[in-house]
């Protein structure tokens, strides 16, 4: 499998596949075919020149549109800042009163009216509140190898869901840690019958590192060109407590004023695509979250916040249509220089790096066709506000 150091959610071999290069000679394996190409075969560091730029253009398409172009697990610390004011309800004492004599105008000192603040994330498009949960279904998994297909099989699974199985490099074949995205194997197949899960892809994603970083490519036919083993992981989302509430110890109780106090916290989704949303002091228990009381009258200085957010995935995992088309021409126009000639991509891809030729479609990603190209789907994607 084609990877980098660099994190990408287009993954590399997808990219080889978008643009019509031969999945064997990208992963740096010699079948014996015939090439005429600027690059006959990619190593590993032509997949980090790439990564890199890949990486930058979905940087920069997320910047514009507000969200990243497939989900990602976000850790993100709000600091907060109320302003203005909210209206409460004064009740005490005021029986038989006049609506107007119950509507007052209170500030947020008002123990917890900063739950009725509205928060946002930094990254729109929020599918789920949580953190991420790694289990491992199967280490050192066997990977068999017949003709051109590898199969893999896990028992017991675990899991019924096949999009929630995810296989690894081990850290003893050079994966720097385990399951880490940069060495999970993207591209396979997988099927649950009963407590089985069946895994199967071509042999080209399983070459490896050594493989990947060598200045020749190595042979396809060769069992050696191939790891034997890999570690099988299943995906979830920990829905629990997903907010932690801090203030600064002294203003909370007269502690320590170097130091912080906090309580655990649930999140109600306001507006999925916009990322708003309102937290209550909350503790968890037999599966859902139970409001608290909050241990200060004070405002919350911050609030760390876990989700899971960006445009979803398609049903085969790629990355939505649009959006693989945008970042693979933006990413030919950040590459040092291009990796293609004629005889490597269709007319479209090799047109990325011309300069525009109506002088109207500059863009802020440049004043290349391919830049043009995904400035227009950021802008025709980008969030437009609901009215919070």
């Amino acid at each position: 499998m084609a990877r980098a150091a660099t994190p990408t959610l287009l993954n590399l071999d997808r990219y080889a596949a978008i643009i019509g290069l031969s999945p064997v000679h990208f992963n740096n394996l010699n079948d014996g075919e015939t090439l005429d190409s600027a690059i006959p075969f990619w190593n590993q560091e032509k997949h980090d020149q790439l990564a890199e730029a890949i990486a930058g253009a979905e940087a920069m398409l997320a910047e514009v549109m507000g969200y990243d172009v497939a989900p990602v697990y976000h850790q993100d610390t709000l600091i907060f800042k109320p302003t203005g004011k909210v209206r409460t309800r004064q009740r005490a004492g005021l029986s038989g009163a006049s609506s107007s004599e119950w509507d007052t105008w209170g500030d947020l000192l008002v123990t917890e009216a900063w739950a009725r603040a509205t928060l946002r994330v930094p990254r729109g498009q929020i599918q789920v509140f949580g953190s991420r949960e790694n289990t491992l279904a199967k280490a050192d998994a066997t990977v068999t190898i017949v003709d051109d297909t590898t199969t893999i099989t896990v028992d017991p699974i675990g899991v019924t869901d096949p999009d929630a199985v995810r296989v690894y490099y081990r850290v003893a074949d050079g994966a720097v840690a385990a399951v880490d995205d940069r060495w999970r194997i993207w591209g396979l197949t997988v099927s649950i019958a009963g407590t089985v899960a069946t895994i199967t892809g071509p042999k080209y994603l399983f070459a490896k590192p050594s493989v990947l970083a060598a200045a020749t490519a190595a042979d396809y036919d060769a069992a050696g060109s191939y790891i034997g083993a890999v570690d099988v992981y299943t995906v979830a989302t920990d829905p629990e407590l997903p907010v932690t509430i801090q203030w600064n110890a002294y203003r909370a109780s007269y502690g320590d004023p170097a130091e912080d106090t906090e309580q655990t916290g649930a999140a109600w989704l306001k507006d999925a695509a916009e990322g708003t949303f309102n937290v209550f002091p909350a503790t968890y228990a037999d599966g859902a979250h139970v409001k608290a009381t909050a241990t200060t009258a004070a405002i919350p200085a911050r609030f760390v916040v876990d989700y899971l957010a960006g445009w979803p995935r398609l049903d085969n995992g790629h990355v939505h249509s649009l959006f693989e088309q945008a970042v693979v021409r933006l990413a030919h126009t950040l590459l040092p220089r291009p990796f293609h000639w004629i005889l490597d991509m269709s007319m479209t891809w090799r047109s990325d790096r011309d300069p525009v030729e109506d002088p109207d479609q500059v863009s802020p990603f440049g004043t290349t066709k391919g830049a043009y190209a995904a400035w227009t789907v950021a802008e025709l994607m980008k969030l437009k506000g609901t009215g919070i």
